[in-house]
Parts: C-alpha cells; sequence; structure tokens
C-alpha cells in the first residue's frame, strides 16, 4: 500500500481541459494524463505535455502556473494558496470549475492522502511534488474563537512542513489584536489567539478534536528581569548593510508542559516566534527575524518555572545546546504560578509559563534591551514601551501586537510610541548585530526530530543544482551509517546510530530510520544514488521508533546530528545538514548482558555462567536486569556495586559504589573508574564476577533487549 492523492471525476477534468484549451487558444485540445491528483497547497490537474513552456491566461481571476512534470505528462496547477477561503473572487472561481470538482470536500484537499494499492518502480513518479507555496488553513477552524474579529493575513511561510500564518485581528470596536496559526504536516492545528477578553492557546489534533487554554489575567507590569547577568560577547561579524538577518533561536519544554501544550514540539515553537515575527513586522522594523534551529526537551525537574532561580536554571541546562545547534537566543516554556516569564535583560535567555502564549513576545523584548513604561515623559532614553491609554506595545502592559514606534498609529489614530521615550522599533534595530551574532551561522539546511510519541518524523526538502539529480544523503563518521551514495532498491531505510544523552549526561547510542526520494518517486534508504524521471528536489525523512530502541531506558534523549547532502550527478554540490534531536523512551526496558559465551546473573550472589541451551535466552529470569537513565544496573532495589575486586548486588554507597553501562564503546563496557566488570577464563557452572584494569579481555558486554517482557 502506498499513499496517493484524492481523485476527481474524469469527465470533471475533462471539462477543465477542454475550457484551458479554448481559453488560451491552444492549437488542439488538451488531453487529461491518467493521474489526477488534488492534494496540498495546490488544486492540480496533470494534463498531457504541451509545447507551450507556460499559460499565463487565468481563468476567473485564478493564476494558471505550467510545470513539466516527466514522462508524458506535465501539471497545470490553480494557485490558490495565498487567497482567502472567504474571497469572493475565490469563491466564483471555485464555482465555474465545474460540478466535476465539487463533489472533493475541504477536508479532502487538505487531507493527506488515502491508501491505493501497487508500488511502481523506484524511477517513475508516484506523486505531485510538494509546492513551495503554502495554503492557508481554512477560518473554520478558529472562526469559532475568533468570533466576530476580521483576520487580516500579512504573512504565510512553509517552515519544515509546518504552515506558518500570522496577522492582525479587527475588532468590532475597533480594538486590534493578532492571529498565529501553524498547521502541521498531519493537518493538526497551534494557534495563539489574542483580542480583547479573550486570549489563548487553540489545540486542534489531527482527529479534530479541540482544547482551548484561555491565558489567565496576567499583570505583564511586574517585576520580571534580571539585569546584566548575561555574557554579552559577540561570535559572528556584524551583518552586512541590507542583509536580511535571523536570531536563530533554540526552545527548550519540560515534557509535562509539552504535553499540556498538545505534544507538538515545533509547532508551538513556530506559532511563538511568529508572534514576535508578527510584532516587528506591524512595527515597520525590517530586515530581521527569528528563526528556529532546535528543540530540547527534559524530563520535569524541582525549578525550571519563571522564578529568577528557573531562569538561571534553563541558562545553564541549555548553554552548551547553543553552541552545538549554533543558537543565538534561547527561550523555555516551564509551569508554576510566578510571573508569566522572567528575562535577563539585556541578555540571550528568557522562561515563560506554558499558559502564558502572549508572555514570550513580552520577554524576548527584554532581552533585546527593552523595560516596561517610561515613566519620565523628560526622559531621552527610548528603550521602554508604550501605552497611549488604548493601545499597551509589548512592554508596556501587551495588549497590541506592536512593539513601541513613534512611526505607526494605530486603529484609533494614536501613536505607539515617542522618539525620546519610547522606541523599541530603534533598540531591535540597533541590536540586530549582537541577538544573531552570538553564534555563527551555520551553512546548509537545518531540520528538528522532537517529542514525546513513541513514533516522531520530520521531513526536509532540498533544491539541487540540476534539474535530473541523482542526490543523497550521507553520514560524515561511519559509525552514524553509511559515508557514500550506493545504488540501492526502491523502499528500505537506512539506520543510523546516533548519540543522544538523557537527563543525567549519560551517552546512549539511538536508531532512527533514514530515507530520501527525488522528486515524486518512492522512498528508499537515505544514500540511494538513483534518480527520479522528471527529476525534481530531494526529499529527506527521518523516524524515531520507540520499538527499534528497546535497550534505552526510560527519559529523555538529547543530540545533534549532523549529515550532508551530495549529488552523483553534480559532484561539486554538497549542503550540510544540521539535525536537532529531542526524543522520549517511555519505558524501562529489561535487558540481558552477555560477554562472549558468558551472561549476567543472579543466582543469589552475582555470576556468569557459559550460555548452554536455554539459560540466559530470555526465559530465564535471573538473566533479567533494568538499566537505569544514570547507567546503574538493578534488579528490583538492588544495584550491581563494587566491593573491593568483586562486583557483587547490593546498595549504591561511598563504600560501594554503583557500576555503570558505558555507551562509548560498541559493545559497552561496565565499569566503575577505571575498572570493567570481567567474565573471567571460561568455565562450566557459575562463577563470581572480578573487576579487572580496563582494557583486558571479557569486558565487553552485548545489551540484548528481553522481548514481549
Amino acid at each position: 500500500m502506498r499513499c496517493a492523492c484524492p481523485r476527481a471525476s474524469q469527465q470533471g477534468i475533462t471539462a477543465i481541459a477542454a475550457r484551458i484549451s479554448a481559453a488560451n487558444a491552444l492549437p488542439a485540445p488538451i488531453q487529461p494524463c491518467s493521474r489526477q491528483p488534488f492534494s496540498g497547497p495546490y488544486l492540480a490537474v496533470l494534463l498531457a505535455r504541451h509545447a507551450s513552456p507556460s499559460i499565463t491566461h487565468s481563468i476567473t481571476g485564478l493564476p494558471l502556473r505550467w510545470a513539466r512534470h516527466g514522462g508524458a505528462c506535465g501539471r497545470m496547477e490553480f494557485d490558490w494558496g495565498c487567497t482567502l477561503m472567504q474571497d469572493s473572487r475565490f469563491a466564483q472561481g471555485f464555482r465555474t470549475l465545474g460540478a466535476g470538482l465539487a463533489a472533493l470536500s475541504l477536508a479532502a484537499l487538505m487531507s493527506g492522502c488515502v491508501s491505493s494499492e501497487g508500488k511502481p518502480a523506484n524511477d517513475v513518479p508516484i506523486e505531485k511534488e510538494t509546492s513551495a507555496v503554502p495554503m492557508a488553513t481554512p477560518p473554520q477552524v478558529y472562526a469559532k474563537e475568533i468570533g466576530s474579529a476580521r483576520f487580516e493575513r500579512s504573512g504565510i511561510k512553509e517552515v519544515q512542513g509546518y504552515t506558518v500564518e500570522s496577522g492582525n485581528l479587527l475588532t468590532k470596536d475597533g480594538d486590534t489584536g493578532s492571529l498565529v496559526v501553524v498547521r502541521a504536516p498531519d493537518n493538526s492545528v497551534v494557534a495563539i489567539i489574542d483580542e480583547p477578553g479573550n486570549r489563548g492557546i487553540l489545540l486542534v489534533n489531527r482527529n479534530g478534536e479541540r482544547t482551548f487554554h484561555p491565558e489567565p489575567p496576567l499583570n505583564y507590569m511586574t517585576a520580571d528581569t534580571v539585569p546584566g547577568a548575561e555574557e554579552l560577547r559577540l561570535a559572528a561579524p556584524p551583518p552586512s548593510s541590507g542583509e536580511h538577518k535571523y536570531v536563530d533561536m533554540l526552545v527548550g519544554y519540560t515534557n509535562y508542559t509539552l504535553g499540556q501544550l498538545g505534544g507538538d514540539a515545533v509547532g508551538y515553537a513556530l506559532a511563538q516566534l511568529e508572534t514576535l515575527n508578527l510584532g516587528l513586522r506591524n512595527s515597520l522594523v525590517s530586515g530581521l527575524s527569528l528563526r528556529l534551529v532546535g528543540i530540547k526537551i527534559i524530563d520535569e525537574t524541582p525549578d525550571y518555572g519563571t522564578s529568577s532561580e528557573g531562569l538561571r536554571n534553563w541558562q545553564n541546562n541549555l548553554q552548551n545546546d547553543k553552541v552545538a545547534l549554533h543558537a543565538d537566543v534561547s527561550t523555555s516554556y516551564g509551569s508554576g504560578n510566578g510571573p508569566g516569564g522572567r528575562a535577563y535583560m539585556p541578555g540571550h535567555t528568557s522562561v515563560n509559563l506554558w499558559y502564558a502564549p502572549s508572555a514570550f513576545r513580552h520577554e524576548i523584548s527584554h532581552n533585546a534591551g527593552g523595560d516596561h513604561c517610561n515613566g519620565d515623559p523628560d526622559s531621552k532614553n527610548y528603550k521602554y514601551g508604550y501605552s497611549n491609554g488604548r493601545s499597551a506595545t509589548f512592554l508596556c502592559g501587551n495588549n497590541v501586537p506592536y512593539v513601541s514606534t513613534p512611526a505607526v498609529r494605530d486603529a484609533h489614530g494614536l501613536p505607539l510610541g515617542n522618539a525620546n521615550t519610547a522606541d523599541m522599533a530603534r533598540v531591535w534595530r540597533e541590536n540586530i548585530a549582537r541577538l544573531t551574532g552570538y553564534q555563527p551561522e551555520l551553512p546548509g539546511e537545518r531540520l528538528i526530530l522532537a517529542g514525546l510519541g513513541e513514533q516522531e518524523t520530520a521531513r526536509l526538502r532540498m533544491d539541487t543544482s540540476v534539474a535530473n539529480p541523482r542526490a543523497g544523503l550521507v553520514a560524515l563518521d561511519p559509525s552514524v551509517g553509511p559515508t557514500q551514495l550506493q545504488a540501492l532498491p526502491g523502499g528500505g531505510y537506512t539506520t543510523l546510530t546516533v548519540k543522544l544523552k538523557n537527563d543525567a549526561g549519560v551517552e546512549f547510542p539511538v536508531k532512527l530510520r533514514a530515507q530520501r526520494s527525488i522528486g515524486g518517486c518512492s522512498q528508499s534508504g537515505m544514500n540511494n544514488n538513483a534518480g527520479c524521471q522528471g527529476g525534481g528536489a530531494l526529499f529527506f525523512t527521518l523516524q524515531y521508533l520507540a520499538t527499534d530502541n528497546p535497550q534505552i531506558p526510560e527519559g529523555m534523549f538529547n543530540g545533534v546530528l549532523k549529515l550532508k547532502a551530495i549529488d552523483a550527478a553534480a559532484p561539486n554540490w554538497e549542503t550540510p545538514v544540521t539535525i536537532s534531536i529531542s526524543i522520549r523512551q517511555t519505558k524501562l526496558p529489561k535487558v540481558r548482558f552477555l560477554s562472549e559465551n558468558y551472561c549476567l546473573l543472579d543466582e543469589g550472589v552475582l555470576a556468569v555462567k557459559i550460555v548452554t541451551g536455554a539459560a540466559c535466552h530470555g526465559a530465564d529470569p535471573s538473566a533479567h536486569w533494568t538499566v537505569l537513565p544514570n547507567g546503574t544496573i538493578a534488579r528490583g532495589d538492588l544495584f550491581v556495586v563494587r566491593a573491593g575486586d568483586k562486583a557483587v548486588l547490593g546498595t549504591p554507597s561511598t563504600a560501594t559504589p554503583a557500576l555503570k553501562v558505558d555507551f562509548s564503546s560498541s559493545p559497552p563496557t561496565i565499569k566503575q573508574d577505571d575498572t570493567c566488570l570481567t567474565a573471567g577464563a571460561a568455565s562450566f557452572g557459575s562463577k563470581p564476577l572480578s573487576l579487572a584494569r580496563c582494557g583486558m579481555n571479557g569486558q565487553k558486554w552485548d545489551y540484548v533487549p528481553i522481548p514481549n517482557q
């Protein structure tokens, strides 16, 4: 079974093809191809290839695009991605496309795919290539929450398969709010709604089930800054004049806060960043925006909230990740009952309550160097927010989607700033070099694989340098995965082994599945060098499955994977790919430890036994062990500990320290400091376990999960 797009009737397609031929005065009628997909951001019709490379005529105001699509078919597209669903031009155009399209519901157009039997050859397109122009989320999704307010969309883009759109909400009373909508690849939605009397987070899962988390009343004038406590030294050169710059953002969650937010770490992070991007756009700050480069999820700990201690804990926890991911600034989401957020001023770290969606745009404005309202009308310090009595900008009341600026007036005609006392737009412009320069910008592509599920997927689209690429991805280290392209059959995947750390700082090897495809051809292992008939972009898919990793203990695992995309058809083309990974294992597995022909046993004393018959083959409960997140080995309430030169079962203490599994080698060792658990010479029956200097024979222990535990 493969994924294919919904189909319209042959009669409807034929009618449209005839209308297009007549409208464009083509020399011969266009005949439909055998495939007619309707999917994603376009309403598309695959038509027989015509000599004309482009058709610019529009039907009912909807622009047409022609693109060659390989084989005998090309593609004609009705571009409706930037047209509001309630727009009369769209409505008229949709009505005139004919009865053949009327049977297609919006849900079908927006949905992923329906099953289709059969699997074509690897080099034949099987589905329409993803377009770069996103389609807006239907307003029915958020209509109930915004009520009578009118949404004026001012931005729409696609990021890692997510559609991000934002704009102002205009109420009947003339007040201004905002709406940010992020639609995931599975059509789940995160929306941040901000209008008078109705501020909160709308979550709609892939099944259409809705949850609205209202933001409680919060006083954004509460003291919420820690001044002068972060290093402001820059690592990147100042930007060139006129160059658009990005503040590369790392976003942190606890597993509890992300669970409350629906579990989509990337979707909510994109929505939060867009609240600030919208405010900068509204306030005429050009050439600067926030960009998501990484996610880190940690297990719940005592204080990762919005207290000063919580802010400091997040700062310490994320600092190494900022360096690894080349992130300039971080923000995080905690729980508790403190202020809506807290930030260093100026600085590059902030924290927010998960249920306060308006806090982030306020706190990161403190990072930029701004303070609350300026109480001195004679002041010459412009690094403040502003309130005109109706509209209060991010730092001075936080009820409209603007930073303070004298260059813009609100919907009531009142100024939103003062050149002498409140001009945060100027502050943002003056701090571009600092906020974008904490880390050198990484070349190439970014991808984020993050979430709490037993299966998590991330996808990336890359343009190559030639029309018919034979591109794939390779690892930089053979211990991670293949380092060269090769001919691979269609289907299947490449297994990558990535070292990730849990919250205790213990490193574990985690297996991921990696696939690539070209254009609309089928997926295969990531380092396949096969081309695709008709060419197209390079698509990369990375998956984590908990079932592939029964050996790792319960908890969160974080790290960075670096790959590169290369092309057998263009030897000089190469693109680095940096991947932020944050995944979860949900249970503590039972495992066996095998060293050559020995296994680790608990027979009243800690011992090893030669593996014979059914002994140590999963059914023997004396060979079942649990590895805890810190690497220690347990059976019930006892641990494998060191007692002199022997390993015994007991309680860890200063006199009897616990041995830990060290995954830095493969197979791993079981060690304490520089001594390792040693199986010793082969002998039948049980044999007490000894400790010896690491590096000797009999110290490698295969780590074998027990099935059906």
